[in-house]
Order: C-alpha cells, then structure tokens, then sequence
C-alpha cells in the first residue's frame, strides 16, 4: 500500500520516491536493486532479519557476498552482488554498518556513492528499494535513520542520470512514522478533510463510485488507497498522487 509519494523535477527529467508499506522480500513490483544492512563479516540468516525473509526465499545473502559483482567492503561498507535469477530484484546492494566504526548517515552516503559508480560502470538502474537500513537486529535509532535516508535520496535523485524512483518499504506500523518524519522533512502541512452535509454527499458518492472501479479492476490497491484518503485528514500531494495513479489504471 502505497502511504507517501514525491515528485522533484531534475535535470534529467520528473524523478519520484515512494513509501510503501508492506514486505520488502516480497515486493508486488520489480526493482533493479534492492538495499539491505549487515553486521560486518556476518550474514547469519535470523528469524527477524531481512537476510534470514531471504534466505526462505531461496536467496542466500551470504553466498553473495562471497562472490560480488563490485566490492568496497573494507574501505565503504558496501558491496553489489552478481544479478540474482528468478527474484523481483536484479542485483542485491548491502551496507555493513554496526562493525565497521561508520555512522549509520555515511554508511547509507556510501550506499548511493557506489549505486552511483555502478551508473558509471554502465550498469542503468532506475529503481531502488530499501527499507530502514540499520534498525532490525542492529536495533539503530529508527528517527535518525528514516532522516538520513530521505534527505540522502532525494539529494541522489536530483543528480543521477539513471535512477528514476526509490522505493522505501516498511512494514507494519513503521511505515506510518517513517511517514510523519518525511513530511517534517518535506514541511508538508496536512489539511482537515471537509466536514458537513454536503461533503458527506459527496464522500458518500465518491466512495461508491470508487467501489465500483475496483470491482472493474479487481480490487487494484490503488483504489483502496484513494478511499482512505478522501475518508480521511489529508495533504494535497497524498490526493494528488494517489488520483494520477488512479487514472493511470483506468486508461490502461
């Protein structure tokens, strides 16, 4: 379910990134990479940890570390594996944060840096999914990590030639607050839905109309997030975005 959604325009074109509320080894959509954290040195595959949802999944992180399409593991903390077969994602990128002696704000610049050198080598991606790196098992401060991460990627989009939209994907109640700090980030203001009789008409006609295109288009999760958005306290670019996307689905 799709919570935040930006639009900048750059050099190169309108660049977006998403916040996505959901299961990051199990995305609804194809990415060319998909980001993750480590300890250094250490890929055990735990209950609670993205490694451990991918290692279920029949992709073992460790037995790609071992073999890495590009490596900076000693100098940066980070390292790009080889193209990964029958997954929703081309290559994996990992940070190696706890061990390494690097905050998590330089372990995630590095992040980009070498997403960055992968554009240089040849190697176009233009889109990316990361979840809040560093908060897992490595138990890092949710707040700092969230700001790093937005600020870090929109500074990224503006500049990168290939790179056309970051996805953050979050599960559970994280989502939301990753959503409150990106708006403070952002200084977005939220507006008061409209109140009364007559908005209550409208609302009411809305929401029908509403479940009727998403019968046509069998429950498409766009639709679901339109009607909680226009039942609920809103900021514009959440109705923006999520209106175009719903037009978007219906001339398909």
């Amino acid at each position: 379910m799709t919570i935040n959604f930006v639009q900048i325009d750059t050099r190169s074109g309108i660049k977006e990134f998403e916040l996505v509320q959901g299961d990051i080894t199990d995305l609804p959509f194809q990415v060319d990479l998909l980001c993750l954290s480590a300890f250094k040195n250490d890929y055990t595959p735990t209950v609670t940890s993205i490694i451990g949802q991918m290692f279920k999944k029949g992709v073992d992180v460790g037995g790609l570390a071992e073999e890495p399409f590009m490596g900076f593991r000693d100098s940066l903390g980070i390292w790009v594996s080889a193209l990964v077969k029958d997954a929703k994602f081309k290559r994996v990128v990992c940070a190696e944060v706890l061990g390494t002696g690097n905050p998590v704000s330089e372990a995630i610049r590095n992040l980009f840096a070498v997403v960055s050198l992968l554009e240089v080598k040849g190697d176009d991606n233009r889109t990316i999914a990361l979840p809040i790196l560093a908060t897992g098992d490595q138990s890092l401060d949710k707040g700092q990590v969230i700001a790093s991460l937005i600020e870090t990627s929109l500074e990224f989009l503006k500049y990168s030639r290939c790179l056309d939209k970051v996805y953050f994907v979050v599960r559970g109640v994280n989502a939301f607050e990753f959503n409150e700090q990106m708006n403070d980030v952002l200084g977005r203001v939220k507006v008061k839905s409209p109140r009364g009789q007559m908005a209550n008409i409208l609302r009411r006609d809305l929401n029908a109309n509403i479940e009727s295109l998403a019968k046509i288009h069998h429950e498409e999760e766009v639709f679901k997030d339109l009607k909680r958005v226009i039942n609920s306290d809103f900021r514009p670019f959440e109705f923006g975005a999520v209106t175009r996307k719903s037009i978007e689905k219906i001339i398909e």
